[in-house]
């Protein structure tokens, strides 16, 4: 039997209608540290995190994503959410309210592209 399934994570696949446009967005507006870029798509880096990678993967406009409405599909964690709150407004990201729920904290944001994305912290 295996003791365990699963190493780690790589990353994520986002889709996004202008890879060149959303790689800029993504660095720009989260940090994020561009390792390749091609026509279908681009490989970053979360900047405090080398071993996640987002991949912005290219979906054309009529393609539907599969999110319910309100749903995150990616948490970052943060050490301090406020901080990283106000960074985002102050970076003209469309923020959500921070909630409380029991012992954590968490809002959402979305991208270019309309993908919604979560911050939580513990």
């Amino acid at each position: 039997m295996i003791a365990q399934l699963f190493k780690e994570m790589e990353g994520v696949s986002i889709p996004v209608h202008d890879p060149k446009t959303s790689a800029r967005w993504y660095k720009e507006k989260l940090g994020c540290k561009l390792i390749y870029f091609e026509n279908q798509g681009a490989r970053l880096r979360v900047e405090n995190d080398p071993q996640v990678i987002i991949c912005l993967v290219y979906t054309s406009k009529d393609e539907k994503t599969t999110k319910r409405k309100g749903e995150s599909f990616y948490y970052f964690q943060s050490e301090n959410i406020e901080e990283t709150y106000k960074l985002l407004v102050d970076r003209g990201v469309k923020v959500y309210p921070i909630n409380y729920k029991e012992n954590k904290k968490f809002f959402t944001f979305v991208d270019l592209d309309g993908n919604q994305l979560g911050v939580y912290q513990i």
